[in-house]
């Protein structure tokens, strides 16, 4: 694999020079999960000892809130989870397989029975963790959202159109204005941390280069992921999904707006020498 270079980046502790292990390396101690988790403790969002799970697309607090209705309707539950997402309740069960769906979706135990999961929605609910009914889950999405929101609001070169989007969708990490949201403070705190933009800006340009693999040749953007070895980095990594979306969501709003979102990553490519990066599988 050819050394990583990444952008605005003079120790090679981060940058210059990542062979394959390294990289490899790099991606377990700061992974994005474990960066953003870094910035939330720092800012004073969650305790030293506390700990988010934040993955490719967990769901909003409006989901969450919504898959905890025993009433709600799994396939339209499963169609509301993020504008221009490729994915489906039955392509997300089938990727994560069981071990991950407790912790992806607050709806996922809805799903279960429609995706043919042994498992039974009466004996799911019944296992729920009496800290869903405390609200316990739905203030974890809500750091979940602020998490986000932190990683779409610093990276370069998403389309402002999805940016607004993913904005009303995790809206509830607004609260307080703008100025005091909880995601502005995530967000100040990895400023602050050496490395960590940097990251988060290569990872979410993997996932549009991906995702431009996928225009060009036509591919269904949920085979192509499987078949390219990445369905894992684009259901755990937010930053590499939301490069990933972000493309397909401006091949839906047309050839100029496709254009514009493609024409910015590869300035950065130029920029960056980005054109010398192999895609990181895992």
């Amino acid at each position: 694999m050819a050394d990583i270079t990444l952008p605005n980046m003079n120790d090679r502790a981060y940058g210059l020079g990542l062979s394959h292990e390294d990289r490899e390396l790099l991606e377990k101690k700061g992974s994005t999960e474990n960066l953003l988790n870094g910035a939330a403790q720092r800012c004073g969002k969650i305790e030293r000892a506390e700990h988010i799970d934040v993955h490719g697309d967990d769901a909003s607090f409006r989901e969450v809130k919504e898959g905890q209705r025993p009433w709600a309707d799994p396939v339209h539950t499963s169609g509301s989870l993020g504008p221009g997402a490729v994915t489906t309740g039955y392509d997300v069960a089938e990727l994560f397989a069981e071990k991950a769906l407790e912790h992806a979706l607050g709806a996922a135990a809805n799903w279960m029975p429609v995706v043919g999961m042994a498992v039974e929605i009466k004996e799911t609910i019944q296992a729920l963790p009496e800290a869903w009914e405390r609200g316990d889950r739905q203030h974890e999405a809500l750091l979940q959202d602020a998490a986000h929101l932190a990683v779409i609001e610093t990276v370069a070169g998403l389309p402002e159109g999805y940016r607004k989007e993913q904005e009303s969708r995790r809206a509830e990490a607004y609260a307080g204005g703008r100025s005091s949201a909880p995601w502005q403070a995530i967000q100040t705190a990895l400023i602050a941390e050496k490395g960590a933009v940097p990251l988060l800006q290569l990872r979410t340009d993997e996932g549009m280069k991906v995702a431009e693999d996928v225009v060009r040749f036509g591919h269904d953007p949920m085979t192509h992921l499987k078949d390219s070895g990445l369905a894992g980095r684009y259901l755990n990594d937010a930053a590499f999904r939301a490069g990933f979306d972000a493309v397909l969501w401006a091949r839906q709003r047309g050839p100029e707006e496709l254009t514009k979102a493609l024409g910015s990553l590869h300035d950065r490519d130029a920029r960056f020498h980005g054109e010398q990066n192999q895609i990181f599988r895992g």
